[in-house]
């Protein structure tokens, strides 16, 4: 696995890291080769079969730019049979083959607990849904529910913000059914936080309600970027917005100039590595909630041919992980497997 930056990270209970990739055609020395095997096992399968979450089946594109890229909503990206990471988009050559979020650490035990999956051809490590805050656990109704993506643009949440009172104006359903709070949300605290999605409270009362203005959180007028000096002595004082866990003591880490939605098209979801065992890896489950958004530029420079993805990851558990790792597992596939090479600029 590799090491983002070179650096461990503890991560404490209820406590948030945000982990951005670009990706771009980047040559360096290591070299990757894809995996070829048999279909999921059948032990493996009926382990899933008996799970509390079955595992994810939907899938999405992202495509506002010069790239097609294939994004599933069990982490996997860019491979189902064929690779699927299509640059010009209009052709058919693709420069990557798959990749998926690999995390693990140490538990206060001193027992590894590790979350990996490549090509979900041995099983699963991630399942759709958020866990509950209470024993970091998760029903099947939760998980088949967010078994999606969430698709936004920039520009329609913009039309939302300028024209929402207007009264020709017509609510499209990726503004009225953003996921700001969970589908069967009852108030019981021991189910999972009230906000998800991220989104601007218009109106101040700590609900999203579109038809009051409220709309999903795009940073529209760069109030809270770039990190200028200014703006780094404003975080310390506690005067940028902050994450709606952050301000009711959900969670620490958190402010909303890291967790706003990017690019001009935004694929948000949520997933977890609790949802049943790790026929993957074999790794003992962590209790990670994972927020992810795959986005993108419609642009006329090099972002055009670009693809970006953003991990809020939560520790869900009741405890800490130490000595933890976590990456972006990528397999590059430039014509015959065995001479690519990968490699990182940090």
């Amino acid at each position: 696995m590799m090491k983002s930056n070179n650096k461990k990270y503890i991560i404490g209970m209820n406590t948030k890291l945000l982990y951005i990739i670009a990706l771009i055609l980047i040559v360096s020395t290591t070299n990757a080769e894809r995996f070829k095997g048999d279909p999921i096992r059948k032990e493996n399968a009926a382990m899933q079969k008996a799970a509390a979450c079955l595992p994810a089946t939907s899938s999405s594109e992202l495509n506002v730019n010069n790239v097609r890229a294939y994004i599933e909503t069990s982490g996997s990206m860019w491979f189902k049979e064929i690779a699927r990471y299509v640059v010009p988009k209009s052709g058919s050559a693709s420069s990557m083959f798959a990749a998926a979020l690999w995390i693990g650490g140490i538990d206060i035990t001193g027992q590894l607990k590790l979350a990996a999956i490549r090509f979900r051809q041995h099983g699963d490590d991630f399942w759709p849904g958020p866990l509950n805050l209470r024993g970091a656990d998760i029903e099947q109704a939760t998980c088949t529910y967010y078994d999606r993506h969430f698709i936004m643009e920039k520009k329609t949440a913009l039309e939302h913000k300028l024209k929402y009172a207007d009264a020709d104006y017509a609510m499209p359903n990726s503004i009225r059914d953003w996921p700001a709070h969970p589908f069967n949300y009852t108030g019981d605290k021991s189910g999972p936080s009230y906000y998800l999605a991220p989104f601007f409270d218009a109106d101040g009362d700590g609900t999203y309600t579109p038809e009051n203005g409220d709309y999903p959180y795009y940073d529209f007028d760069n109030e809270l970027c770039p990190w200028t000096d200014e703006n780094r002595a404003r975080a310390a004082r506690g005067e940028l917005p902050q994450t709606f866990e952050t301000k009711n003591n959900i969670s620490s880490g958190g402010i909303m100039a890291d967790q706003v939605l990017k690019g001009d098209q935004t694929l948000w979801w949520v997933f977890n590595d609790k949802g049943a065992a790790h026929t993957e890896s074999k790794g003992s489950p962590i209790g990670l909630e994972i927020r992810g958004q795959a986005f993108a530029f419609a642009t006329n420079d090099e972002l055009n041919n670009m693809t970006f993805y953003s991990y809020e990851i939560i520790n869900r558990s009741s405890y800490e992980l130490t000595e933890t790792y976590f990456s972006q597992w990528v397999d590059p596939d430039l014509g015959y497997a065995r001479d690519d090479y990968i490699g990182c600029d940090v």
